[in-house]
């Protein structure tokens, strides 16, 4: 059996809302919150909805968020250099007395 559906009222919205932005919490931080406290709140999937709405009808709860909408950058990009040698070569240039050395066998 499915738990019963929560309509997201004006209530909630103004409660979401204080939370938001006076306190600084998260859609994660307010839901779980209020359901410690017992109070009737949605997801934090459904405030998120929500401020998404607010943003595309040109509003600022956005702005509250802590990472503000910006996503992660993306690990493997090509704009990216971490770990790259500057003026490396490669091991096709390297010099031919290379192959003709013997291993060295080390007895004990």
């Amino acid at each position: 059996m499915s738990p019963s559906k929560v309509v997201f009222t004006q209530d909630m919205k103004d409660l979401a809302k204080h939370l938001l932005i006076e306190f600084n919490y998260s859609p994660e931080q307010i839901s779980g919150r209020c359901k410690l406290q017992l109070i009737p709140m949605v997801s934090h999937e459904r405030l998120y909805q929500w401020i998404w709405k607010d943003k595309r009808q040109k509003g600022d709860l956005y702005k509250y968020l802590r990472r503000k909408g910006r996503k992660n950058k993306k690990r493997g990009s090509e704009y990216n250099n971490r770990g790259i040698l500057q003026n490396r070569k490669s091991i096709d240039q390297r010099p031919s007395i290379v192959e003709e050395r013997n291993a060295l066998v080390i007895l004990k």
